[in-house]
């Protein structure tokens, strides 16, 4: 098979899940090619220094030479000019990366591939409303991740996915959680939802246990210092301003205890972390590494006494799906600490192979840090469980071959969805980015009778 996948950026380090996913798919002998179908300009169309190789950037000045060209060859409809234009000027910038997009997908790297599987629910509608708007695309498979279902359903009408419902063939969901909202609050049919769980490579897994014996290693130390380490993009959903809260706790109630903590990541929030930390008792070192390599990163890990991950639920509704970073930890048998939020439970169960307290909780935390400390032989018991949770449920080979099977069903017709190339004769004005289409709803082309498909089992 011949995959194209889509996702909003590349490369990215906090998105290890897409190479992860590309390299599954090439290691079972399927060849992957990369669209970045995001919000950010580049200035070149290809990009050649990504961890999986180089990829097509859709929002880059140099897809406009490609249009003439796309028309005379019948990958863009001869309306879709005309169409793009009436668009622009009644939607401005904000339908842009559709049309980019749209463009994009006529590039003949892309024009042989079999398959599509978009990474975020917001590129799955971009490519949706390509084929509605007469682009000829293979089948769509579409990945959820969290602020693509959460956020979305709290702040958009039913009508944003509307394109996607018609034109996807099937869409996974990352945790049970997210697959919830996609069936009972955005509307995609059940049979058409699976969860399909984020698989971590064999490295991971190859990696000695953090506690492997039945007795914890290295309680001497443990004793006299707490290694705590955050890993995550420093914005509102990740919840690091309560675990420098729990630091500063640790620090003033309890300076028995030396803690060290370790901040992975950046963000919009880097600075204002970095000052809430400055303001902290002396006790408490905090390191901010920045973005670090994936390896030097799983080496921290194996430093660290506990990984702490406090997760919440954003002021704009964005959720985690279930962080991979916690994957990685549990695997390599880090005690966690994280917070009963969004797919977090499906992963870690409170007092079995971690803990986990409410959201926002900056005492709960402290708490269970102090408990970390206080107990090794415990924690290293919960550590041990989380490591095969983790094996048993986030292989990386496992998930590929269900991710893969599920390729072979959408080509042989077996979802029941449609996967005929859209109509490159018709085509309606389509939703921009903003969720707003010109006169309301993204329309379907011409002839499109949603109804009538849905009745003999089409869509």
């Amino acid at each position: 098979m011949k995959i194209i996948v889509a996702t909003t950026t590349y490369p990215s380090s906090s998105q290890t899940f897409v190479d992860d996913h590309i390299a599954a798919v090439r290691a079972a002998g399927h060849e992957v090619m990369i669209l970045v179908s995001g919000m950010r300009w580049s200035l070149r169309s290809r990009v050649q220094d990504g961890p999986s190789g180089p990829a097509i950037a859709s929002l880059a000045p140099g897809m406009l030479l490609r249009l003439p060209g796309a028309i005379l060859r019948g990958r863009l409809p001869r309306s879709w000019l005309g169409r793009s234009l009436r668009r622009l000027f009644r939607q401005r910038l904000g339908c842009l990366p559709q049309l980019f997009t749209e463009i994009a997908l006529t590039d003949p790297a892309l024009g042989s591939a079999d398959l599509i599987h978009a990474h975020f629910g917001t590129v799955g509608r971009r490519i949706a409303q390509a084929r509605l708007s007469g682009v000829a695309t293979p089948p769509l498979v579409t990945t959820f991740h969290g602020y693509d279902a959460t956020h979305i359903v709290q702040t958009r009408d039913d009508t944003y996915y509307a394109a996607l419902r018609s034109e996807g063939a099937l869409m996974h969901a990352v945790s049970e959680r997210i697959q919830g909202i996609l069936i009972e609050a955005i509307g995609f049919e059940a049979d058409r939802c699976r969860v399909r769980r984020v698989g971590l490579p064999a490295a991971v897994f190859d990696a000695p246990l953090r506690y492997a014996a039945e007795e914890p290693a290295g309680t001497g130390v443990r004793e006299s210092t707490l290694r705590v380490l955050m890993i995550g993009r420093m914005v509102e959903k990740k919840g690091q301003i309560y675990g420098i809260s729990a630091m500063h706790l640790l620090a003033r109630l309890r300076p028995d205890i030396r803690v060290v903590l370790d901040v992975v990541g950046d963000g919009p929030l880097f600075e204002t972390l970095q000052r809430q930390a400055a303001i902290g008792p002396g006790q408490t070192a905090v390191h901010f590494h920045g973005t670090l390599p994936r390896q030097r990163i799983l080496s921290l890990m194996q430093e660290a006494s506990v990984l702490l991950h406090p997760s919440v639920t954003a002021g704009d509704h964005d959720e985690e799906g279930i962080p991979v970073v916690l994957m990685e930890a549990m695997a390599l048998g880090l005690p966690v600490v994280s917070t009963q939020h969004a797919g977090i439970p499906e992963l870690i169960e409170d007092g079995v192979s971690g803990r986990l307290v409410p959201e926002r909780d900056a005492v709960a935390l402290y708490h269970a840090l102090v408990a970390c400390q206080e107990a090794p032989a415990v924690w290293a018991g919960y550590a041990r469980a989380a490591a095969a949770r983790v094996r048993a449920r986030h292989d990386g080979a496992a998930e590929a071959a269900r991710v893969l099977a599920d390729y072979r069903e959408v080509l042989s017709g077996g979802t029941g969805s449609p996967f005929a190339p859209a109509d490159a004769s018709a085509g309606g004005e389509l939703a921009g980015d903003d969720g707003a289409a010109a006169g309301g709803a993204a329309q379907p082309p011409d002839g499109f009778d949603a109804p009538r498909l849905a009745r003999e089992g089409v869509v």
